[in-house]
């Protein structure tokens, strides 16, 4: 597949829309959408970072693979998912993924290191730290013999055993010895597995132990979507890709590059020099903040971020005067239509900076189907509404 080609025609049931390319690209950040989203969990794919249950350490607005959607169904979900990251690097439609490094390390089988499980986990991190901290306490105690340090050490640390928690909270317990066998569940007071306790002989054990199955519990999960990215793009490839260059070809830049995108826009009937024109980008600049900047892009084009790179744009951003409005004694009144296939935007030469935010604000957070109703044609007056297939 070449830049800017579609894999697949999308249709929204119940809604008019017909899909020249903004279908499409809305489809993609609903399918991220609905991955990464608290309220409708209807895919058991993702989880919040644990930090965030934790609300300590880095990574609080991140997910992370669910390590108990084993099932068969969660494994082709998790292939299909690794696809449409293949169609994102390959034709440059951006996903809307907030993973945390280890993730892209992962998947391109980059060193995964403690600081990365840190980065998401810090509590299971800092559980195993903290005995590191006890056992050097004890060494420096003068008086504590050394016969006495394994007794010193249980007693500081108290009932504590090979086990951990899985990113949904669920206590694993882990296998003495090289630590990479792990069973669900903890292993309570009645299970059959023996646990094993935590002492002053074997607390490296138990840290490494931890420190490993933080670093492999995404394995399964990882591997079908490596195996989905493959179909799409060789993985020997992926090897020429740093975890942060991988990232951002998949999902384009956080943050929204203004600068690369007026040197990517066009204007029809209107100039750069109009006075509506310098106040829209004083808007986007000043006035929205990073969320209201992705709604507006999703409004416009139907994704939430920007490509990387000039080349990376199948087509330029363009921007056209309201005709209707102008035949109005009070543009104000109106709101901006936006044909996300073509990524135009029709803006009415609003009076001031603080009516225009007002206005696109409202059409950004209020418009969100892609549809050839010409709901903003009934809100201002049939003459409003533009003839495209996909316009909000």
């Amino acid at each position: 597949l070449d830049q800017g080609v579609r894999a697949f025609l999308v249709e929204f049931r119940g809604e008019g829309g017909e899909d020249v390319g903004g279908l499409y690209r809305e489809a993609f950040h609903l399918i991220c959408k609905e991955l990464q989203h608290d309220e409708f969990r209807l895919l058991p794919l993702f989880v919040p970072c644990p930090n965030k249950k934790a609300d300590a350490g880095e990574n609080r607005d991140k997910w992370v693979p669910n390590s108990e959607s084993t099932e068969p169904l969660h494994i082709s979900l998790f292939e299909l998912l690794g696809k449409l990251m293949g169609l994102a690097l390959r034709t440059k439609n951006s996903l809307n993924l907030d993973l945390p490094p280890i993730v892209w390390k992962l998947i391109i089988r980059d060193k995964v290191t403690d600081a990365d499980v840190e980065s998401i986990d810090v509590t299971a991190f800092n559980s195993a730290l903290d005995l590191a901290g006890v056992a050097s306490a004890i060494r420096a105690d003068a008086s504590v013999p050394k016969d006495k340090r394994a007794l010193e050490f249980e007693n500081r640390v108290g009932k504590q055993f090979f086990e951990t928690r899985n990113v949904v909270g669920r206590k694993v317990l882990l296998a003495a010895g090289d630590g990479t066998n792990a069973v669900p569940g903890g292993g309570g007071d009645d299970s059959e597995v023996k646990k094993t306790r935590v002492s002053w002989d074997n607390w490296r054990e138990y840290r490494g132990a931890v420190s490993r199955f933080k670093r492999t519990e995404f394995d399964v999960q990882i591997d079908s979507m490596r195996r989905g990215m493959a179909c799409v793009v060789p993985f020997a490839l992926l090897g020429m890709f740093t975890w942060e260059e991988i990232e951002r070809e998949v999902c384009g830049e956080r943050k929204m590059n203004i600068d690369l995108l007026k040197k990517m826009t066009k204007y029809e009937n209107c100039f750069a020099s109009d006075q509506h024109i310098k106040i829209f980008w004083e808007m986007l600049e000043d006035r929205f903040n990073e969320a209201e900047r992705a709604l507006w892009l999703k409004f416009v084009w139907g994704r939430s971020r920007l490509p990387v790179r000039a080349a990376d744009f199948d087509m330029k951003f363009c921007i056209q005067t309201l005709r209707s409005a102008e035949e109005s004694p009070n543009p104000d009144a109106f709101l901006p239509i936006a044909h996300t296939c073509f990524f135009s935007l029709q803006l009415p030469r609003y009076s001031s900076l603080d009516v225009m935010h007002k206005r696109v604000l409202w059409a950004i957070t209020n418009c969100e189907s892609i549809d050839a109703d010409f709901a903003a044609g009934e809100i201002q007056g049939p003459s409003t509404a533009g003839d495209s297939d996909d316009e909000h």
